[in-house]
């Protein structure tokens, strides 16, 4: 059971919030539940800069920005979300709670990587990339397939963020493994399959336009 409450954001976030968790119960592998104290929750949605009640250990914040802010990546600390709610980005910000809280629990040493290799099928939700490095790591999943480490590698993060950010996105539909991936064709074989008209029409703008 994850139990979610709210403190002092706008009463129309907090009735979509409402919905939205009876739409989501059941949806992240987890039962969802509203309480009205902030003591019993494990997650609670807070306006910026307001300090939780009675924060316990286990409680995880997420900042409720308003819609005309744009925070600079990484001058947050912890999880936020944009108003206005809605599913994609309230369910992307539970998972994110559920793998912290996760993580929290979990004994030293008890990481266990996703194995194989994987990319993304489609840019996730803005709500996702908020966090330092993730947007640098999401343009290279879309680029070509990773394997964890490689991801890590290459994106300067840490495997458990990779592992996190990657899970996440395959729950919501947003990346797949490596196998079900299309292959991506390559400039020259896709204006090889064209007919000749065609091709040299593409090649002589490719020359003066110099694309690739």
């Amino acid at each position: 059971m994850l139990v979610v409450g709210v403190q002092e954001i706008l009463p129309k976030d907090q009735l979509v919030l409402r919905s939205l968790l009876r739409l989501l119960d059941g949806r992240l592998g987890r039962r969802l539940a509203f309480s009205e104290s902030i003591d019993d929750c494990d997650v609670v949605f807070a306006a910026p800069g307001v300090s939780l009640a009675a924060q316990s250990r286990r409680t995880v914040a997420v900042r409720v920005l308003p819609e005309e802010s744009n925070p600079t990546p990484g001058a947050l600390q912890g999880l936020s979300i944009v108003a206005p709610l809605r599913m994609t980005n309230v369910m992307e910000a539970l998972r994110a709670c559920v793998e912290a809280i996760r993580q929290a629990k979990a004994p030293p040493g008890a990481f266990a990587p996703l194995p194989g290799r994987y990319r993304l099928r489609r840019w996730p939700d803005a709500a996702a990339l908020r966090q330092p490095g993730i947007p640098r790591l999401a343009a290279l999943l879309t680029s070509r397939s990773f394997d964890l480490a490689g991801a890590s590698a290459a994106s300067g993060l840490p495997p458990a963020a990779v592992d996190g950010f990657l899970k996440a996105c395959l729950a919501l539909g947003y990346a797949e493994t490596d196998e079900g991936a299309a292959p991506v064709t390559p400039p020259h074989a896709a204006a090889a399959a064209l007919p000749g008209p065609m091709r040299s029409v593409l090649g002589r703008l490719r020359e003066r336009l110099k694309l690739w």
